[in-house]
């Protein structure tokens, strides 16, 4: 499967691989109302939205939620007449689904990443709490290191082998990569 949207909400992360269906619904769990991404943040609507597919190309709609919904920081915004206006996706788009009128990672808001990329390996979580710099390391002989300094939660850090998403306290990483070093007053993180 090419598509699938990493969701973390309260520490958990769960990937949905979207092209198994054609429509995916977005929204808080409640005893009325089962969405197929279902999240738990008070903040977030019962109906938030919905990823579809058309004619093999994704979107997002948006259904103008009281708590607002985020792509790659800015606010979505409805149609004309409040109408639902579909927002193509693209690979490496981020999304925040609740919270407040700026885009903010806090246990009240569900951070999501639309990504074209999977790979063998499982997430892990590595903690990173206090660090000010990591150096991913592509998990081969010679592999190619990327340093990272400008942190913040929701940051995702791409290299050719894997990935990893830093939350802040927890970094998660996936494929044939490591955090090699991170620093913080001359700490070093091991992995």
């Amino acid at each position: 499967m090419k598509n699938n949207l990493i969701v973390i909400e309260n520490g958990q992360l769960n990937t949905y691989l979207l092209d198994t269906r054609v429509s995916w619904e977005v929204g808080r769990l409640s005893k009325d109302n089962t969405p197929d991404i279902a999240m738990h943040a008070t903040t977030v609507s019962r109906r938030q939205g919905k990823f579809q597919n058309m004619d093999g190309i994704w979107f997002y709609m948006d259904y103008n939620p009281t708590n607002r919904t985020f792509r790659n920081g800015r606010k979505l915004t409805g149609g004309l007449n409040g109408r639902v206006r579909p927002v193509m996706v693209s690979d490496g788009d981020s999304f925040m689904f609740g919270g407040g009128d700026k885009p903010m990672v806090c246990p009240g808001t569900v951070w999501a990443f639309f990504s074209e990329n999977s790979y063998d390996t499982p997430w892990r979580a590595v903690a990173t709490a206090g660090f000010d710099k990591l150096v991913v390391m592509d998990d081969e002989a010679g592999g190619r290191k990327y340093q990272y300094e400008d942190l913040h939660p929701g940051k995702v850090l791409a290299c050719q082998k894997g990935m990893a998403i830093y939350m802040g306290d927890i970094t998660y990483v996936t494929g044939k990569i490591k955090l090699m070093g991170a620093k913080r007053r001359g700490q070093k993180l091991s992995q």
